[in-house]
């Protein structure tokens, strides 16, 4: 998705060259034609809410909550065999709830609140009568609301999920600016076809694929699904991990924790802060609890940044374990990559 690659779900394969006891191997390995693979995916949206305006300045939060992070889960119960780990980020936790919980303030304010617990850019367009959008709004919506995957566009012939009006709108907007009917047409698809195509029954939206003239009432539905998936969405994750999947947690604002804990770098003097290290762990663990009601074995440190100097703090705050990409690892230890991969961790 446009301007979101920064954004998008980091798949992180660990290869351990281990015998039996995978993470947490012990002793040396023995030679076996197995292997243990690890896979961990890393859900995380930065806090793209303005806390003193109390809205919020990007939508991705919300699009890829209603699109693949439900899409990874439903795809896992189909192999009930597999067992993956999934990291959730406490600040993306928030802001999925956020877009789901409407407090009585945010009823009375109305707008987009009437349909959703939170409001961004995107939806404060689509929810404006287009007759009353301004150019430079009128602008924005021509230019952000085409940002979809590419299949939307591709007619190759078996492709369900392929829009005609979806397709036949942006080549309109090449050649002209779109009329208000349009731009109702626009914003309906562009909120339809943000959810993933595997929810649009189950939401009750299939009647919206391939229609015409669309009108202010379809934008809404869509909106309101949108919310109803957020708040289905931990539900999910819930069910996989009681099936034997993992849920992991992070710092509560994903804070680098060698930053935190180090006396310093080039440049910049500063005394090691453990207790903020202790308090960001002690949150991110509150945050896993109040959803899951137990507490996290493991940790996936912000941008995989680990020094010996987090240790200390980690382990003091509970967890069994924690991950590092093998390079960022192996320049923490002082080593090469592949010396780093042929020891037992």
């Amino acid at each position: 998705m446009k301007n979101s690659s920064s954004h998008l779900i980091v798949l992180m394969i660990l290869v351990f060259l281990l015998t039996a006891g995978g993470l947490a191997g012990g002793g040396a390995a023995e030679k076996s034609d197995r292997l243990n693979l690890a896979l961990i995916w890393h859900q995380h949206q930065p806090l793209y809410k303005d806390v003193r305006k109390q809205k919020y300045e990007l939508p991705w939060a919300r699009v890829h909550a209603v699109q693949e992070y439900f899409d990874s889960p439903l795809i896992l119960k189909q192999f009930e065999e597999i067992e993956v780990t999934y990291n959730l980020v406490p600040s993306l936790l928030d802001q999925i709830e956020d877009y789901v919980e409407i407090s009585e303030e945010e009823k009375d304010r109305g707008g987009a609140y009437k349909y959703i617990g939170a409001t961004d850019p995107h939806l404060k367009l689509a929810l404006k009568d287009p007759k009353e959008l301004s150019r430079k709004e009128r602008e924005k919506v021509e230019d952000e609301f085409f940002s979809l995957n590419p299949y939307m566009f591709d007619d190759n012939g078996d492709d369900p999920y392929y829009s005609p009006r979806y397709a036949e709108l942006r080549e309109v907007s090449d050649e002209r600016s779109l009329t208000a009917d349009e731009i109702t047409d626009l914003s309906a698809l562009f909120f339809l076809w943000q959810i993933s195509p595997r929810l649009h029954e189950e939401y009750g939206l299939t009647d919206l694929r391939g229609k015409e003239n669309y009108e202010r009432s379809d934008v809404i539905r869509t909106i309101e699904a949108q919310r109803d998936i957020c708040r289905d969405l931990i539900d999910e994750y819930k069910e996989v991990a009681e099936k034997g999947s993992e849920i992991i947690t992070s710092p509560y604002y994903h804070p680098l924790l060698p930053l935190l804990m180090d006396e310093g770098w080039e440049g910049v003097s500063k005394e090691p802060w453990p207790e903020d290290t202790r308090n960001q762990l002690r949150r991110g663990i509150d945050r896993y609890e109040d959803i899951f009601g137990q507490s996290p074995a493991g940790l996936w440190p912000p941008e995989q940044a680990v020094s010996q100097s987090i240790v200390g703090p980690v382990v003091e705050s509970g967890f069994d374990w924690f991950v590092s990409d093998q390079k960022v690892l192996a320049d923490s230890l002082g080593e090469t990559p592949y010396e780093t991969a042929n020891e037992t961790l």
